[in-house]
């Protein structure tokens, strides 16, 4: 039986969303930690002084917070892990 092309492409999204995830996890934590903090900051200012469309900034802003929350969630599950092996 032969599948779908929908359900090929969606394996293949997986596999990618996988391997951005594992790059993240292999930077250092405070590295991860500074990339999403100041993807959080700075990208609003960045988003104002470019002045796209409303509906635009909205979408790339989401995206971006986004993002910028994966890196400090990773960079702050290292820290976690990193603390509970030492007691």
């Amino acid at each position: 039986m032969k599948q779908s092309s929908s359900f090929n492409s969606r394996a293949y999204k997986k596999g990618m969303v996988r391997k951005m995830i594992n790059k993240i996890n292999e930077l250092p934590e405070r590295l991860a930690f500074i990339i999403g903090l100041s993807l959080t900051l700075f990208s609003p200012l960045i988003f104002f002084l470019l002045s796209f469309g409303e509906l635009t900034t909205i979408l790339v802003q989401a995206f971006t917070w986004g993002i910028a929350a994966i890196f400090i969630v990773s960079a702050a599950d290292k820290r976690h892990l990193r603390k509970g092996k030492n007691k």
